[in-house]
């Protein structure tokens, strides 16, 4: 059973219902709205949503976790792990944040930060993260010596690992040591292997996105739920892929 926070019984007739915000007031005032047989009056009073039972109208409305998408700041020197036995940072350590039990869709190693996707959706993480679909993702990298004419040809010109070759799909170079890169793969350590393979060694290392969710202006540690235009557009390119 997944572990649910409380709720208010209007956010969960929201979710469960095909009710308006004013409808839910409405149903409320004119006491149609129970909770485990009692007639509730207000908005804000609080239920689990899998302990409780809700009835509308007389009628039980059964509950069914909705599907959430966070993205999450990863801080540099957090595990991208929910646990550490060695009592290190680690994703689980912010998890009191969000108001929903959800799992990290792939992971940044510890001295990396950015977009970490979170889900409780089996399907959506499934797909995010097989190497079949290629979901391009966008670092900005920064080197310990300048950018040089030959760093950029060999970068588009592929570099073979001993895992097998990487490409990189987009370039820009943002500074004499900084270039943001695109890239389509999850192996670990990808890019600090790659640049380290070219004679550089990455100082700074953030992912700025996953296909079309982006960071954005998100702060060190915050979370943000991905808005349903976000969503749209990543079912979109998550169905182009998989057509290729």
């Amino acid at each position: 059973m997944v572990k649910t926070a409380l709720i208010r019984i209007e956010e969960f007739l929201a979710s469960q219902t095909a009710l308006s915000r004013r409808d839910i007031l409405k149903a409320v005032q004119n006491g149609e709205v129970s909770i485990n047989g009692h007639v509730i009056t207000s908005l804000v009073k609080r239920l689990s949503p899998t302990n409780d039972v809700v009835h509308l109208s007389g009628e039980r409305i059964q509950y069914h976790v909705p599907y959430v998408i966070y993205k999450f700041h990863k801080p540099k020197g957090v595990i991208s792990t929910m646990e550490d036995p060695a009592g290190r940072r680690c994703l689980g350590d912010f998890m009191n944040r969000v108001p929903h039990s959800m799992a990290p869709i792939g992971r940044l190693d510890r001295d990396t930060e950015g977009l970490i996707l979170f889900t409780n959706d089996g399907e959506l993480a499934h797909h995010l993260a097989h190497p079949r679909f290629h979901v391009p993702k966008l670092y900005r990298v920064t080197l310990d010596q300048p950018i040089t004419e030959d760093l950029i040809q060999r970068l588009q010109s592929g570099v073979f690992l001993e895992d097998g070759p990487v490409l990189v799909n987009e370039y820009e170079v943002v500074s004499h040591q900084t270039l943001d890169i695109t890239i389509s793969e999850g192996r670990n350590r990808i890019i600090r292997r790659l640049f380290s393979c070219l004679g550089f060694e990455v100082k700074r290392l953030k992912r700025l996105s996953i296909g079309p969710i982006k960071l954005g202006n998100m702060g060190t540690g915050e979370w943000v739920k991905v808005t349903q235009t976000e969503l749209k557009q990543l079912d979109r390119l998550l169905g182009e892929l998989a057509a290729d």
